[in-house]
């Protein structure tokens, strides 16, 4: 956790300084709570970007892309292949929950996709000469470690520089609130199922439209 971060007592989400001024402890009682509670806090209408659904979206697809451009550099044209796009743009909890724990490399097995073994990989040559370390790293260390990377990274700073110029600094704290609480979204809520209604429900918050069973 970086300096000026705080664990609420209320969730086990990340509360930085720029939020903690924001939402009273009353309003932590849940994830979906305190996001509509900053958005309204914040005067961000409820629209397709704003809502959770757009932001949970958004945060797993930039970190696979930086997972992706990582791999890039230490390997040959063409040698690695994206994880599907389907599986990048699902985002609910049941099929996110248990991905955290996994490294990049089993991702890979489950899709059936190359590299399926590492050593294999780079003994083909299919590795750039003195990036073997780096790859390693990143296709054996577990999803949720190279998520907290991705979060302290340069490239992550500059993204959320990027989001404060094009949509505004509230949209930017309301970005951060869900992408510093992205595994912690999966890890501490449970699936739903999803009942949908052909009618728009304007005042669902979450991602799913739900009633539990």
């Amino acid at each position: 956790m970086e300096e000026g971060e705080q664990k609420n007592n209320f969730f086990p989400y990340t509360i930085n300084p720029d939020i903690d001024i924001l939402l009273p402890k009353e309003k932590r009682t849940s994830f979906q709570t305190s996001f509509a509670y900053l958005r309204k806090k914040l005067q961000i209408k409820l629209t397709r970007k704003s809502n959770i659904d757009s932001i949970l979206k958004k945060c797993k697809g930039k970190f696979f892309k930086a997972l992706n451009d990582c791999l890039k550099k230490c390997t040959k044209k063409k040698n690695i292949i994206k994880i599907p796009h389907n599986f990048i743009t699902n985002i609910s909890i049941g099929n996110n929950k248990n991905i955290f724990t996994k490294s990049f490399i089993e991702l890979y097995k489950e899709f059936n996709m190359p590299p399926i073994n590492i050593d294999d990989f780079i003994n083909d040559g299919k590795c750039i000469n003195g990036k073997e370390n780096y790859l390693r790293y990143i296709l054996e260390s577990n999803i949720s470690d190279l998520y907290k990377l991705y979060t302290q990274s340069r490239r992550y700073k500059r993204e959320i520089d990027l989001i404060k110029n094009n949509s505004g600094i509230k949209m930017m704290i309301l970005y951060k609130f869900v992408s510093e609480n992205f595994i912690n979204y999966y890890l501490y809520n449970k699936p739903h199922f999803c009942i949908r209604n052909s009618k728009k429900i304007k005042n669902n918050e979450n991602h799913d439209s739900i009633n539990k069973i």
